[in-house]
């Protein structure tokens, strides 16, 4: 967290100074209260009011300053939680398809906001508190050094033997935090797969088991949640013990030296304020400081997962927007690790601005070759090559400028529909209107603020696929890709879709198919069957 910190010391810097100035207020509060009680004692009024108008004024600056300080801390809490995200989300840039695959979207998300909770609160806030509680502390103890310098001494032996009895549970305060971000991941992605089950549960009339299994995952949490909060808690009280048994003592202390004449009767209450001020401080900075390490490694997963190497390459020049020579692939064999290949020495051409489909039984590869093609994976064996350009030398943004990749179940998010075909760029909207004609959404072109609900619940699976094909064409891209696209569609609305996939001009397009049914069988150029 100390790296964090420092990349944002001035926004730090205007933190720690009206945490200064809110620390010197209470400090004179606790002389001002000093001198009242002495002139209560002498029965002098004048000084009396002199004093009760500089308390006023002092806790008036103290307010102001206090006000700041919580503005700043907040500003600079946010500002170093998204930099935190902003690590996480600026690395998916760098990943393969495949790559983003090997932790679900519910690991992710965990990450993104448990994860970075759980920072502000254990980790940022416990700091501020832990600074201000320092600065008070310092300011404190300059001021028992000033009243009397045995009271300094005594609150710092005192001070030692507090500070070292907490440490005994660090190593399992850490512990216990790793095991909740575990626990919290865990339940973000089985809650997240138990929900996506629901249809299948109602279906079986067993939604009792749903219910069972989302509880346990959740009393799970809780339990690792208790752990955290009893090993806190020791923490508290170890220090708690420490607190009252310093205070009790500097009262003594203080009370002897009124008596013995060494510092007024009024100062008696300046230092069991500044007492309190020590004693409360160090026995809450022992928590602090154990709960400011617990979060370690949370930040340490995001440092480790922003380092790590992704393997999609940055874009590069040598572009395949204009397909001219095809794609090619030469003696492709692929397997996965430890596993029989699944493709074993293909040869085959896609020529520019045909058609073509991929067929065969399911497993025998027809989906990895379109992963090999947009180098989502990598060929065990042989070539793959672009305008006879060996595709290792082309960066994957460029291929995938060029190819439009339209799933078997179309991404849509909850937004409008210009939102979903434009995905941050920006087209007109008659681009935009142009290609929905085109795909046979005359009616959407008059309502593209028209909101698509979580899922695409409020649309049909057709217009869905129509969305996602228009998504693609306002990109004017030379190849289109379909991975059984229509597959999850009724007969009628299928031929619809690939029928005028089939008859859009200067473009390339590779579908894969279980079932080629016989009238767009006759618009193809050609058929690999695997």
């Amino acid at each position: 967290m100390r790296s964090i910190i420092k990349y944002f010391w001035k926004d730090n810097a205007f933190v720690i100074f009206f945490m200064i100035l809110a620390g010197i207020s209470t400090t004179l509060v606790s002389f001002v209260n000093a001198s009242i009680l002495n002139a209560l004692i002498q029965f002098d009024f004048e000084v009396f009011w002199h004093n009760i108008i500089k308390l006023i004024i002092i806790f008036s600056l103290f307010l102001i300053f206090t006000y700041l300080q919580i503005k700043q801390v907040s500003k600079t809490t946010q500002k170093m939680s998204n930099y935190l995200r902003f690590q996480v989300i600026n690395k998916f840039d760098e990943l393969s398809s495949e790559e983003f695959s090997k932790n679900n979207e519910g690991i992710y998300t965990s990450w993104l906001n448990n994860d970075i909770n759980q920072i502000e609160q254990a980790g940022f806030n416990r700091f501020y508190e832990f600074l201000s509680n320092s600065i008070n502390l310092v300011l404190a103890l300059g001021s028992l050094f000033y009243i009397h310098w045995s009271l300094l001494l005594l609150t710092i032996f005192e001070i030692f033997i507090i500070i070292q009895l907490p440490k005994l549970l660090g190593k399992k305060i850490r512990t216990a935090t790793l095991a909740i971000t575990k626990a919290n991941e865990s339940s973000v992605s089985k809650t997240t797969n138990l929900l996506a089950g629901f249809s299948t549960f109602y279906l079986f009339n067993n939604i009792d088991y749903l219910i069972k299994a989302l509880k346990k995952e959740y009393v799970s949490l809780a339990e690792e949640k208790n752990k955290q909060s009893f090993l806190m808690g020791k923490v508290a009280i170890i220090g708690g013990i420490g607190n009252v048994v310093g205070q009790i003592s500097s009262y003594a202390l203080s009370g002897f030296l009124a008596l013995i004449g060494a510092i007024s009767i009024g100062m008696i209450t300046a230092t069991v304020s500044l007492s309190a001020t020590v004693f409360n401080t160090v026995g809450n900075l022992s928590q602090y400081l154990s709960s400011i390490q617990s979060i370690e490694p949370l930040i340490d997963k995001i440092a480790q997962f922003s380092k790590t190497s992704g393997k999609r390459p940055l874009q590069n020049s040598n572009s395949t927007k204009n397909l001219e020579q095809g794609i090619e692939l030469k003696k492709i064999s692929f397997g996965y690790k430890d596993k029989e290949n699944i493709i074993n020495n293909l040869n085959y051409e896609f020529e520019p601005n045909k058609k073509y489909a991929i067929e065969g039984k399911s497993g025998s590869g027809k989906s990895t070759i379109l992963k090999l093609i947009t180098k989502n994976l990598n060929p065990t064996e042989g070539k793959i090559y672009f305008n006879n350009t060996n595709i290792e030398s082309i960066g994957e943004k460029d291929i995938l400028n060029s190819i439009t990749y339209i799933e078997q179940k179309p991404y849509v998010f909850n937004g409008t529909i210009r939102e979903n075909i434009n995905l941050g760029d920006n087209f007109t909207d008659s681009e935009i209107e142009e290609v929905l004609r085109y795909v046979g959404l005359d009616s959407f072109t008059k309502n593209l603020d028209s909101i698509i609900s979580e899922n695409g619940k409020n649309f049909s699976g057709g217009q869905l696929q129509r969305i996602s094909l228009a998504r693609g064409l306002v990109r004017k891209k030379s190849i289109l890709l379909l991975d059984e696209s229509t597959s999850s569609l009724d007969k009628e609305i299928a031929l619809q879709i690939e029928n005028l996939i089939l008859d859009i001009a200067d473009i390339s397009v590779i579908m894969i198919s279980h079932h080629l049914d016989p009238s767009i069988r006759k618009k193809l150029d050609g058929v690999l069957t695997l």
